[in-house]
């Protein structure tokens, strides 16, 4: 396993943020990193990683050694398609089989495999999920059949107990159902849940602009309704139904979403799209802070993108950065 410790090869996040390791990178053998969706750090300080068009979910402990994976491509037990959200419970391992549509259950040893099957024609498609303390399914949909609200709640027996935000960037026009279903994709959900488990900081992932951002109770009720105005040539992406209006856009992309220490954490990359080719992207990034009752505290630039999966109550936050050559999972502690 390769760790890297040469901090001043790699420029943090900004100051509030110091590296602590860095997983992963080209010398990784068999077990190399790529296409990281996921990450969590247990009580012990081992650190899961899944893998999302690598198909498994890999522990290593917190000097970086390789402990064991599970998982390959594929639809039966012990195989997985795209698997993301790793979230820990009552010392179990949660996570989503996106492509599945599944949730999936596992000890922190990744053994004892459990399943639980989504009835996708009734829910529509699962795009994130986290699980509460007390062992509930918190999950964002998009394609549901009614189209009335994107987070769903389920017990243990997956039961649907409450469903709430039926909230769009843009208005969506319903009579044209190719657009209206890859637009759809587009208006997919990003949220972050506090550290009682109480509410929750919904957006969108391609928001418009200003950028919109809801306090919501884990009970589904609305606290209050916040935005962030943007330079003005920013606005939601349209050519996610219409490619010829792709080159020259100005897109707003809002990587993450999560709290600590009583702050909301929202990280924002903002590209200018110059030809068709994708790769050929001016990025800007930057982050804003809000407390937790979703007032105001600062914007702050950064020099190189950051994606979190997971944010420990120590302050560790276990992310990827964006567009690099490298699939690394980035250790950072909040310092401020």
């Amino acid at each position: 396993m390769l760790l890297l410790t040469l901090n001043f090869f790699i420029s943090p996040i900004d100051k509030n943020f110091k590296i602590v390791k860095i997983i992963g990178g080209e010398q990784d053998g068999d077990n190399i990193l790529y296409s990281i969706s996921g990450a969590i750090l247990t009580s012990c300080k081992d650190i899961i990683v899944s893998s999302g068009r690598g198909n498994f979910i890999a522990r290593y402990d917190w000097d970086g050694n390789f402990i064991n994976k599970i998982g390959m491509k594929g639809k039966g037990p012990g195989e997985f398609l795209y698997p993301t959200s790793l979230s820990i419970s009552n010392e179990k391992l949660y996570f989503l089989d996106k492509f599945n549509s599944r949730f999936v259950e596992t000890d922190l040893n990744l053994e004892n495999i459990r399943y639980f099957k989504l009835p996708q024609e009734s829910f529509g498609f699962c795009s994130s999920l986290n699980v509460t303390n007390n062992g509930m399914f918190v999950a964002s949909f998009l394609f549901n059949k009614s189209q009335d609200s994107r987070i769903y709640i389920f017990d243990r027996n997956l039961k649907l107990k409450n469903k709430f935000f039926g909230f769009s960037p843009i208005k969506i026009d319903k009579k044209n159902e190719k657009n209206y279903y890859i637009l759809e994709r587009g208006c997919d959900v990003l949220y972050g849940l506090d550290d009682k488990f109480e509410k929750m900081l919904i957006t969108f992932v391609f928001p418009d602009n200003p950028m919109d951002f809801y306090l919501y109770s884990i009970n589904g009720k609305m606290i209050k309704k916040f935005s962030y105005e943007l330079d003005k040539k920013y606005h939601f992406p349209h050519f996610i139904y219409k490619r010829s209006s792709r080159v020259g856009a100005h897109v707003p992309n809002i990587k993450c979403v999560f709290f600590h220490s009583h702050v909301w954490y929202v990280f924002v990359e903002l590209n200018h799209i110059k030809s068709e080719k994708l790769k050929d992207i001016e990025s800007k990034f930057f982050y804003i802070k809000y407390n937790k009752d979703g007032e105001f505290i600062g914007k702050y630039p950064m020099d190189i993108g950051f994606d979190c999966f997971y944010v420990s109550k120590e302050g560790y936050i276990l992310g990827k950065h964006l567009h690099t050559d490298e699939d690394q999972l980035m250790i950072y502690k909040i310092l401020n």
